[in-house]
């Protein structure tokens, strides 16, 4: 008797990004257009050590269908930072509906609290 094995044809998964880095002003506000998602403004920079230990979270995060992780470096965006009156990283800040999440905002690698706030705005 001949068995016959049939394999399944792997389907081809589009992967969705994790993040989007951002670099000039301009740049964020049009991704802020958005209305569909939460937006996650997540400042950083590659010398803080907070920031590479919360970074996996992050990328965790971006997988999400509801969050938009937007990450802004800065030193290579120091007018958003400006923008946004960063003087401390990682700090995240939150945007719904084009507008910023009032009483949101995390400084420092508080995963806990990220993950909380995330979900508390995509309920």
């Amino acid at each position: 008797m001949l068995t016959r094995i049939v394999r399944p044809i792997a389907q081809q998964v589009q992967r969705r990004t994790i993040f989007t880095s951002v670099m000039k002003v301009d740049e964020l506000d049009t991704l802020l257009q958005q209305k569909d998602t939460v937006q996650v403004l997540w400042f950083t920079a590659q010398w803080c050590g907070p920031c590479q230990k919360i970074s996996p979270l992050c990328q965790q995060l971006g997988e999400r269908d509801d969050v938009n992780m937007i990450k802004i470096d800065v030193d290579m965006a120091a007018d958003v930072a400006a923008k946004y009156n960063i003087s401390s990283v990682p700090t995240f800040q939150f945007v719904q509906n084009q507008a910023e999440v009032k009483g949101s905002t995390i400084v420092g690698a508080n995963a806990e609290k990220l993950q909380k706030t995330i979900q508390n705005l995509t309920k």
